[in-house]
């Protein structure tokens, strides 16, 4: 057998650029190594596959890509508000989106086409009912799209089915506030649901008129959610946190490890963070969190970011979502590219001090190696 260290001096002595790779990679460590394995997140599980969702557990590795859903006219549906995305990619490679509009008068459902995902065509209002209607969650299932949204004139989440994502049957209560006492019993709100062998898991904020957290509800159908536990399974932070005002909007997706995104606000502002769990149903805040924070002054999200909607293609993570300043709400997206998901500020670190303290080191090996026997000795 030959020995290692005979065989890599044999190696990298005729390839004096393979021996410069190779002590670059044993100094670099295991997380600056995801940039070689693509979408790998280092120390946690690969739950989603492409065509789901993945993790950005350190740090915050999404780049910005500005507004996608502007404004309209004056006068318009959104006008004032273009906020609350729920994204989809439907067959075809069609992408789907519908959210909350409002002119400053009423909150109406509307609806978005898109070839890339990145140029959208607003198709319009689909859902107006109350005029106090929002934060749409929309799945599909066999041929069926089916719409949970928020009804703040009653306090509600409803449901609502359609064959095309246009029309809409007649909306029905899915879940309603809790009683008398409850940490829920002004509003439920910003539904987000989860198909389950048993039936339907709903994420919803949850208000008791002066606080807000996130609960979850059971069902076996589309409608008749009932509260669980008695209690949320988010609530607010700790003084000082990032989140110690409130948390809302939940965005969850099942696994090994399921992963909730949600929104989370401090004295200030609105950024987005996530949390973990085995079950579904206990869960634990991420240490690294937030992981996507509004811009500062004076951009057109200085105010916050929440609302999420994150779906994976071909392309990596895309997380869509609602971001506000002084007069405006508009819908943004942010984006983790393929070949970077999980690739975050620390590993560019590594990278840096890699380079800084490898190279030199590197450069004095290959010379040694490419010296003669004879010298070598000398």
């Amino acid at each position: 057998m030959v020995p290692v260290r005979e065989s890599v001096t044999y190696v990298t002595s005729k390839n004096p650029v393979l021996a410069l790779f190779t002590i670059v990679v044993l100094l670099a460590p295991s997380s600056t190594l995801v940039f070689f394995e693509g979408s790998r997140v280092p120390s946690l599980p690969d739950v989603f596959r492409p065509g789901f969702h993945d993790l950005v557990p350190e740090g915050s590795s999404f780049v910005k890509r500005g507004i996608v859903i502007a404004n309209g006219p004056p006068g318009s549906p959104d006008s004032v508000w273009a906020r609350d995305p729920s994204v989809l990619i439907d067959t075809g490679g069609v992408y789907r989106m519908w959210y909350r509009g409002s002119d400053g008068f009423r909150w109406r459902i509307l609806y978005a086409t898109s070839t890339d995902g990145i140029v959208w065509n607003k198709q319009g209002t689909v859902l107006d009912s109350s005029g106090l209607i929002g934060a749409p969650f929309v799945s599909r299932e066999d041929s069926t799209y089916h719409l949970w949204f928020q009804d703040q004139a009653d306090g509600t989440i409803r449901h609502a089915s359609s064959v095309d994502g246009r029309s809409w049957s007649p909306p029905a209560v899915a879940l309603a506030p809790g009683t008398s006492g409850a940490w829920d019993r002004a509003n439920a709100l910003t539904p987000w649901v989860v198909k389950t062998s048993p039936g339907y898991l709903m994420y919803y904020t949850g208000s008791d008129g002066s606080s807000e957290a996130i609960g979850v509800a059971a069902s076996t159908t589309y409608t008749g959610f009932s509260a669980l536990f008695g209690g949320p399974i988010i609530s607010i932070g700790p003084p000082g946190s990032w989140d110690d005002s409130a948390v809302r909007f939940p965005a969850v997706f099942p696994g090994s490890l399921w992963t909730m995104y949600y929104a989370g606000r401090n004295s200030s502002v609105w950024s987005i963070g996530i949390a973990t769990s085995s079950d579904g149903l206990n869960w634990t805040k991420a240490p690294g969190n937030p992981i996507l924070t509004p811009a500062p002054y004076p951009s057109w999200e200085n105010l916050g970011i929440n609302g999420g909607s994150p779906l994976s293609d071909s392309g990596g993570l895309r997380f869509y979502y609602s971001g506000g300043n002084q007069s405006t709400l508009q819908i943004g997206l942010a984006v983790v590219p393929a070949a970077f998901e999980g690739f975050s500020y620390l590993s560019y670190l590594w990278i840096i001090l890699v380079l800084a303290i490898g190279l030199p080191i590197a450069v004095i090996v290959v010379i040694f190696l490419l010296l003669p026997q004879g010298r070598r000795s000398a």
